[in-house]
Formats: C-alpha cells, sequence, structure tokens
C-alpha cells in the first residue's frame, strides 16, 4: 500500500499518511474547508479550547504510554482563558504526544491520527466530518480489496512452487527406485539428499522396496 494518499472530500483533497503504522489525516486540508488562505489559524483557534485540551489528553493517555500528565496538567490549567495559546508543535513538544505531527516538505502540514481527525472535522464543519468519514471508508475498503487480490496471487505462487518441489521430489524418487544412490559419497557430485523432503520418505523407501535392492556396491554411481 502507498505510504501518502488522497481522498476527495466535498471538493477538498484530503492526504492521508501512515504514521507510527496508523493512519493519519491531514489537519491542514480539512481547516482548508473553512479558511483556504490559513489553515494553521483554523487549527489553533481549535486547540485553544479546554474541550479539545481535555480531548486530546484523553487519547493519549489511552494511547500514549510515554504522554507528560505533568506538563498536560499545567497546560489543562491554562486553557479556555484568552491568553491561552497552542500550537500542534507546542502541544509536543511539551506533552510528547503522538497523536499530533507537524511534517514539512511537499506532504507537509499538520496530521493526526483518525480519531483526532475526525472530532476536528465535526468542530470545522459537521457535514464535512460526515462526508471526510465516508471517503475514508471508501479508501480502506479499496486497501482491503488490493491486499485481498495480492493474497490470492500469493496462494498461487506458493501452489506452484509446492508442486515444483513435489515434482522434482518424485523425479528423485524414480532415481532411487531406479537403483541410483542419492546420497553420492563424492563430494564433486551434488548430494540429492532424501532429508531435504522429510513428507517424502516413506514413499522412496516404498518405491525402494518395489525396485528390489541394489545390485553391487554403493559407490554414489549407477550400481552395475
Amino acid at each position: 500500500m502507498a505510504t501518502n494518499k488522497e481522498i476527495i472530500v466535498l471538493n477538498e483533497t484530503v492526504r492521508v499518511q501512515q504514521v507510527l503504522q496508523d493512519d493519519y489525516i491531514s489537519l491542514t486540508d480539512i481547516a482548508k474547508y473553512k479558511n483556504p488562505d490559513d489553515p494553521r489559524f483554523i487549527i489553533q483557534n481549535w486547540m485553544r479550547t479546554r474541550f479539545t485540551i481535555e480531548f486530546l489528553g484523553i487519547w493519549e493517555h489511552l494511547n500514549n504510554p510515554i504522554f507528560n500528565r505533568v506538563e498536560f496538567e499545567a497546560v489543562k490549567n491554562e486553557s479556555g482563558s484568552n491568553a491561552f495559546v497552542m500550537t500542534p508543535s507546542k502541544w509536543v513538544t511539551l506533552t510528547a504526544a503522538i497523536g499530533i505531527v507537524s511534517k514539512a516538505g511537499r506532504y507537509g502540514g499538520t496530521y493526526a491520527h483518525k480519531d483526532i481527525a475526525f472530532e476536528f472535522a465535526s468542530w470545522v464543519s459537521v457535514e464535512f466530518k460526515l462526508y471526510l468519514i465516508k471517503e475514508f471508508q471508501r479508501l480502506k475498503d479499496q486497501e482491503l480489496k488490493q491486499l485481498e487480490a495480492l493474497g490470492v496471487q500469493l496462494v498461487r505462487l506458493v501452489r506452484d512452487l509446492y508442486e515444483q518441489a513435489v515434482g522434482l521430489a518424485h523425479a528423485h524418487v524414480r532415481l532411487y527406485a531406479a537403483n541410483i544412490v542419492v546420497h553420492p559419497v563424492d563430494p564433486r557430485y551434488p548430494a540429492l539428499s532424501l532429508h531435504h523432503y522429510p513428507l517424502l520418505r516413506r514413499p522412496v523407501l516404498m518405491a525402494a522396496a518395489d525396485a528390489g535392492p541394489v545390485a553391487g556396491p554403493v559407490t554414489g554411481r549407477v550400481a552395475g
């Protein structure tokens, strides 16, 4: 699966990235639905509210074993006041949060775990949130179909390799039954050892018994 993906929500392109083996959705792209010129301002306004800080703190408490609860309590006590200012990078620095990340470069911006992104989208627009959930689920369904297709191809590959291995093993059985020693003494010859095929030991012994005793000494060559 691709690391960077995109979905279209109410004519807005919303990027999705894999972070910490989970889906993180661009808060920057969601904020553009409300303010395309300055989406950072929308995110900062959302993070100024006490409700948002409490929500983020609960999420981190449930999902982040290194979350700095002492710093979080200090931030929570300040939240909601007129002088309170919070940004994604400041939040991460103070509390060691993992639910929100800031990225630079082509796919830069502020990303958040899908749980947090859906909550932010609800604050921006309830309608946008519902369409976001719908398109995100469509993306996951497409990924599941691709994984299922890869699984079918993998099963076919394993089956083909198994059939080739069994065919090779059967050829060794026929050689053994024809009184050709399959464990050569001379190291210059490849050792077609029966222990490579433990499941075929019984068929080999039965085939050897049907072929009769080897006529001649065991020399690593055709007995004659």
